[in-house]
């Protein structure tokens, strides 16, 4: 596809999270190469998730990573 910045396709990946219901808590993007944006989400029993897209991104190449971690109780 077509170079998209790390911001852009951040806020693409951050798009379609949305739409199925995550919350996107804020947008912490970088530069033209690495952006990142916090999500949460709750999982079936009520446990909430909290956590971050990463992205990486080159004319070349592109890096994007979801990491989620539990909340304790």
């Amino acid at each position: 596809g077509a170079w998209m910045c790390a911001a852009a396709r951040c806020t693409h990946y951050a798009n379609q999270l949305r739409a199925v219901g995550w919350p996107v808590l804020r947008s912490r993007a970088g530069s033209d190469g690495v952006a990142f944006r916090e999500v949460s989400a709750r999982d079936d029993e009520g446990n909430e998730w909290r956590g971050a897209i990463f992205v990486v991104s080159t004319a070349e190449r592109r890096q994007v990573s979801l990491r989620m971690l539990r909340t304790p109780e």
